[in-house]
């Protein structure tokens, strides 16, 4: 393989070591009809070069091929492929390299999803190149043996990255969250906060960009990375306990557990049907609990708002704490628990014992085998249903051999 660095990046990478930047990507470029490996994490594919891509557009013709590809300018380029005027994303595989060397590729490089409205009802996918960068655009198949016209229009550069109508006041672990990283990197931050996308075109949009720094209360400034560029900014941060005093279930709530012959525990008054927050101000509101919907059945949750105009989710949840051994009621945000019942137990009767099992195999055929699919549908229902009759077999015969031995 012939190893030739472009002219212009050979110009680029010498500026860029005289002036102490950052090193660009490097790849020996060679002619058509040279390839190049890309390793998906340990699996290896090799693509044909079919020459160089310019801005504009090409043509892809056979399987496993690509272009090299070396940005001209900095900045935002998105790509199309279409097959007969129409667009295939959907039907084949095509992507762009993060890092190219000698002859080799690894990783995809990331999209960047811009919206032409803060709501982000709509997006659009972008490739961020930094100036000289050379990566493969390469694709796996050719739908009917046809031809694939792939074209790459230039954007422009990020010129400007600011936050959109940030919120008063954020609040750790409930509207902002902190994810720890690796060691040595900075930890990421997760927050519903659109940005405003300047570029250098004129063109204003919005994403939300990659977050990193490190969340505690009072005013912190936190790192936004996005189209090559990184801008700081500033957000206010509380904690759970600066905005919430106090929580409390009604008091005349009853949050006794029945526990059935499987192990099963249910509420037997169902979940409450309120919770009162004293604020921070010492203001006090009650507020209703509803029912959600999700995956593997229901879920409760209160939405609240502060005086200072925060809103947050507060979910009520019952289970089996393996540490204090007890049956608790809890409501929390995030990880933070605001109050915790624990909940007295009643073994359910036998009538009441084989009332639920019945209802159980109701369930297990009519909810969950309908809904779910075959193979998880036998594994979450078929499974407890044959566990529930193994159970209720043997409970079955130490009621009848109570009973015995209670006549004789």
């Amino acid at each position: 393989m012939k190893h030739i660095v472009p002219p212009l990046l050979a110009l680029l990478l010498a500026l860029a070591l005289l002036a102490g930047a950052s090193p660009l990507t490097v790849f020996a470029a060679g002619d058509a009809g040279e390839t190049v490996v890309w390793d998906f994490d340990g699996e290896e594919d090799t693509y044909t070069i079919l020459g160089t891509f310019t801005v504009g557009t090409q043509t892809v013709d056979s399987a496993f091929c690509g272009y090299l590809f070396t940005a001209q300018e900095a900045g935002l380029y998105q790509l199309r492929v279409t097959m007969d005027g129409k667009d295939v994303e959907d039907e084949i595989w095509f992507g762009i390299s993060n890092d190219l060397a000698d002859g080799k590729a690894s990783e995809i490089k990331p999209y960047d999803a811009l919206s032409a409205t803060p709501d982000g009802e709509e997006w659009e996918y972008f490739s961020s190149f930094a100036a000289g960068e050379t990566q493969l655009i390469a694709f796996d198949d050719v739908p009917d043996g046809g031809s694939l016209t792939a074209t790459l229009t230039y954007c422009g550069a990020v010129t400007g990255l600011t936050p959109y109508r940030p919120a008063d006041a954020y609040v750790i672990d409930a509207t902002i969250w902190q994810y720890e990283q690796e060691e040595g990197e900075s930890p990421e931050i997760d927050v519903d906060l659109p940005f405003a996308v300047t570029l250098s075109q004129g063109r204003t949009c919005y994403t939300y960009p990659k977050i990193t720094g490190t969340l505690t209360a009072g005013d912190v400034t936190l790192l936004a990375e996005f189209g090559g560029i990184e801008s700081e900014f500033t957000l206010h941060c509380v904690q759970i306990s600066d905005v919430i005093r106090a929580m409390a279930f009604p008091a005349d709530y009853d949050a006794t557990v029945i526990e059935y012959f499987n192990g099963d525990a249910i509420l037997k008054n169902d979940f409450p049907t309120a919770l009162t927050v004293t604020f921070s101000d010492g203001s006090v509101e009650s507020f209703d609990v509803e029912m959600g919907e999700w995956f593997f059945g229901n879920f409760y949750y209160a939405d609240i708002v502060t005086p200072e105009g925060i809103a947050l989710t507060i979910y009520v949840d019952a289970y089996y704490d393996d540490e204090s051994e007890e049956y608790v009621l809890e409501a929390s945000i995030g990880e933070t628990s605001l109050t915790k019942l624990t909940c007295p137990v009643e073994e359910a009767d036998r009538s009441e014992n084989v009332k639920y099992f019945f209802s159980s195999l109701s369930y297990a055929f009519n909810a969950t085998m309908r809904n779910l699919p075959a193979n998880f549908a036998y594994g979450y229902g078929l499974f407890g249903v044959f566990d529930d009759m193994i159970t209720m077999f043997r409970y079955m015969r130490e009621q009848i051999g109570s009973f015995l031995a209670y006549l004789f």
